[in-house]
């Protein structure tokens, strides 16, 4: 006759357990309480967005902000025409920026990977430390992003093969060399022409 030992249930099993859940709860918990606030600083999904297209931009805007991305329109051109006699070449095909007031500050920010683009946060500066001096701020911040655009994208001859064939891969050399600068260089550069451009900065 064969007898059926009885396992025994281990009391730390319990407390395992007990922990595993407690873990999961305050996850939870935590997540419940960040995700209200992330959903608040997101851009409308119902925005009515626009587009207008310059000879070097595609600009991409809230229909209520026409006004001011009409006047970025004419900003960014006249950037674009100062840059590109001062870099060797300026970068291909059509820039893309998006004009956007869901910020509570003024600044922006240029990548080019996977494009060439640039985005602005249209709340003008009426105080603070970091957009103090400026004579048209729209002027200010899109001359600077558009050093970054200038200054980072261009590639050499194996660069430009290979973005040819795997596209933008977000990659410093050969792809794109001039990410590999240091922030402070990077910076400087852009800080240097929206400075001598802008009569600001």
């Amino acid at each position: 006759m064969t007898t059926l030992a009885r396992r025994v249930p281990d009391k730390s099993d319990d407390r395992g357990r007990a922990l595993t859940r407690s873990l999961s709860l305050l996850l939870f918990l935590a997540g419940a309480l960040l995700t209200p606030a992330l959903a608040v600083s997101q851009v409308p999904p119902d925005e009515n967005w626009r587009t207008l297209d310059t000879e070097h931009f595609r600009i991409t805007f809230p229909d209520a902000l026409h006004p001011l991305a009409a006047r970025l329109a004419d900003r960014a051109e006249r950037a674009y025409s100062q840059l590109a006699a001062s870099f060797s070449a300026p970068p291909p095909g059509s820039i893309d920026i998006v004009l956007t007031d869901h910020t509570d500050y003024s600044n922006g920010f240029a990548n080019v990977v996977p494009s060439n683009r640039i985005t602005l946060f249209a709340r003008p500066p009426a105080d603070g430390r970091s957009l103090t001096y400026f004579d048209d701020w729209m002027e200010l911040v899109v001359t600077h992003e558009l050093v970054h655009v200038f200054h980072l994208d261009p590639a050499g001859l194996l660069g430009r093969a290979l973005r040819g064939v795997l596209g933008r891969y977000p990659a410093t050399w050969p792809f794109f060399p001039g990410r590999a600068t240091p922030t402070w260089l990077t910076e400087g550069v852009a800080t240097y022409y929206e400075s001598t451009l802008t009569d600001a900065g």
